[in-house]
């Protein structure tokens, strides 16, 4: 008897999944960037990577140099990432001004990516497979704390670089133009964040 209701319940959750598969993952990517964009602003900026990061990604715009990353007008040998992930700060600040928003916008994005595109790809296992990837990246604590959704460096690009590479990797035998993006997402990442 149990065990018949229990088969009802997983057949009937997943048919509720199945038929408000769009409204769940629409309520998820909602949730996924209230949680990245909330506040996004507030709160000091910590004084290791970010600052650093900020201050590099300012010298860029102001010397319009898009290439060499530099700290207190010098090339800078401490912080030894590649430009990608300072020009999305760069981008940040363009469209926000210089704040703690346009420092911290693409790295919040990013993580907002890496959710949507990583529940699109569990979808070949299901609708439930892509709702409840969606949640636990949506409900995990420690990509939230400090250094990587909320923070203006180039841990969130990387993750959504990484991410997207390992998935079109995963797709390489389907089709063989995966190669490509997986490359191309691959030297992305190296340059987000280097060796």
């Amino acid at each position: 008897m149990f065990g018949g209701f229990m088969r009802r319940l997983y057949n009937s959750l997943f048919e509720l999944t199945d038929r408000y598969y769009p409204i769940f993952f629409a309520l998820l990517t909602a949730l996924t960037a209230f949680l990245c964009f909330r506040c996004l602003g507030i709160g000091a900026i910590d004084s290791w990577d970010e600052a650093r990061h900020g201050i590099s990604a300012y010298e860029m715009m102001k010397h319009k140099n898009f290439l060499i990353n530099t700290f207190m007008g010098e090339a800078d040998y401490w912080n030894v990432k590649p430009p990608l992930s300072f020009l999305t700060v760069t981008a940040g600040f363009a469209l926000f001004g210089y704040n703690a928003v346009g420092l911290r916008f693409f790295s919040a994005l990013s993580y907002l990516l890496t959710t949507v595109c990583t529940g699109l790809f569990a979808r070949r296992y299901g609708n439930m497979a892509s709702l409840l990837t969606m949640a636990f990246l949506t409900a995990n604590y420690f990509p939230f704390k400090a250094h990587l959704v909320r923070a203006g460096d180039a841990d969130s690009l990387y993750l959504l670089l990484f991410t997207l590479s390992i998935l079109a990797m995963l797709k390489i035998q389907e089709n063989r133009r995966w190669l490509y993006i997986c490359g191309l997402c691959f030297s992305l990442a190296f340059l987000t964040k280097s060796f």
